[in-house]
């Protein structure tokens, strides 16, 4: 069962049978223990009639007490019976018949049912007590048909009356879900408006049940946009890489006949295009393989970047450590940390002579600062450094993309990407100040 409406009708459903069932038992087992608590307190007051009225004999006998008509009356449904030394005066509306009962200590009282001379149920209340120093019990027992009649009626009535509360409290819950449920309608109308492309995000102003689920979408929304956005970037960032060695290589090989320099040029431009692709590629196994909702990780998915970079730059043989100070709970998106901070550790790797660290310090805004020890860059040239496509040594090879990328990266996320010299190390840092505010959510 998919629909919420049908779950919560079922829950709600079971419910009220489950309550009218337990209200019909309860009330039944109060009911009977109503009838026979005041069936008791007439049969006690009977019983002390009784006793004011008995006159013991001096012999051992026992001279009937007056009573009332009831007890007079055949098989009336009222009975009792005396006990005393052996002497026994029963009523008589028991007729010629008798009932079963103890004798009774003094102070003692039992109440229990019984089956009367004609099969009746009773309600037999046996008591001892002491009258002119002799114990006396007295049982006295009165019929139950009448009120067991009551109370069946009673049972029904509550019954019919439970089934119909349920019927109008379903009718009601029904349309009680249907109002509640609309939000749910107006959110499904929304998210057609966004598939014909008339909207570009869903409208928050919704229940607090469904306000959550809202603003998932809407950053998975902001999300899709922005690597749309991203990977438009990384086409012209590719185009435009490739363009001058496509062209170079083009007029080397049409040169007739191609002469050992020419060969040796082509040889070249070949070599960067591949590069370039690589870099593309490494870029992907960086920032690929995430879903839109998982987190960065510390320490798993920094140790997993940062191995990835010792292997990438196994021939340099170079020391890549990491630490952390204060507590780091997973932040921001796992796919722009990686491509984030692959691109700096790649341009770390690649200019440092023997050393590169990363640090970060948990807080807000989280700072993340990448050195290494190499020769660094010119204050008066850092700011170049984050153009897009822009080189300060072409004898290294690379095409100026990944300071810029990185920039782009953490500009999406509010925070800010500076370049300063490592003040340990000697060489160039990378200093990441990134807000995480509001669940670590990039903004739109």
């Amino acid at each position: 069962m998919t629909s919420l409406r049908a779950r919560l009708q079922l829950a709600l459903g079971g419910s009220l049978l489950v309550f009218s069932i337990l209200l019909w038992v309860v009330g039944d087992r109060l009911l009977e223990a109503l009838a026979r608590d005041l069936i008791a307190a007439r049969l006690e007051e009977d019983a002390e009639s009784l006793l004011a009225g008995l006159k013991l004999a001096p012999a051992g006998g026992m001279i009937p007490p007056g009573a009332a008509p009831v007890y007079a009356r055949p098989f009336s449904g009222h009975y009792y019976a005396i006990r005393s030394d052996g002497s026994e005066i029963l009523s008589r509306s028991l007729w010629d018949e008798t009932f079963e009962y103890a004798t009774a200590d003094a102070g003692s009282v039992e109440l229990r049912r019984l089956d009367g001379p004609r099969g009746e149920p009773l309600l037999l209340r046996t008591a001892g007590y002491v009258r002119d120093g002799r114990t006396v019990t007295i049982a006295v027992a009165a019929d139950l048909g009448a009120s067991d009649v009551y109370r069946h009626r009673l049972q029904i009535a509550v019954l019919v009356f439970a089934v119909g509360a349920a019927l109008l409290l379903g009718i009601a819950q029904h349309a009680i879900m249907r109002v509640s449920l609309r939000p749910l309608d107006r959110v499904r109308e929304a998210l057609r408006v966004l598939e014909r492309g008339e909207s570009e995000r869903l409208d928050e102003r919704v229940p607090t049940e469904v306000l959550p689920l809202v603003r998932e979408v809407n950053r998975l929304l902001a999300t899709l946009s922005r690597r749309l956005a991203r990977s438009r970037l990384a086409l012209g960032d590719l185009a435009h890489g490739l363009k001058g060695p496509l062209q170079l290589l083009a007029d080397d090989l049409a040169r007739d006949p191609v002469s050992p320099e020419a060969s040796a040029d082509a040889r070249a431009q070949a070599a960067q295009i591949r590069a370039l692709v690589e870099r593309e590629l490494r870029r992907a196994r960086l920032a690929g393989g995430g879903t839109p909702a998982e987190r960065f990780m510390v320490p798993g998915d920094l140790a997993d970047l940062c191995a990835t970079m010792r292997q990438l730059h196994r021939d340099r043989a170079l020391e890549l450590d990491w630490e952390l100070e204060g507590e780091l709970s997973p932040f921001a998106e796992r796919e722009d940390m990686q491509e984030l901070l692959g691109n700096l550790l790649d341009n770390a790797c690649k200019w440092a002579r023997r050393r590169v660290r990363i640090r970060l310090v948990g807080g807000n805004p989280l700072v993340i600062t990448i050195g290494d020890d190499g020769p660094g860059i010119s204050p008066a040239a850092r700011d170049t450094a984050l153009v897009r496509g822009a080189r300060l040594d072409e004898s290294r090879e690379g095409y100026g993309l990944g300071l810029a990328i990185a920039g782009d990266i953490v500009a999406g996320y509010g925070g800010r990407l500076t370049l300063e010299t490592d003040p340990e190390l000697g060489g160039l840092r990378a200093r990441i100040e990134l807000p995480l505010a509001a669940g670590h959510e990039p903004r739109p």
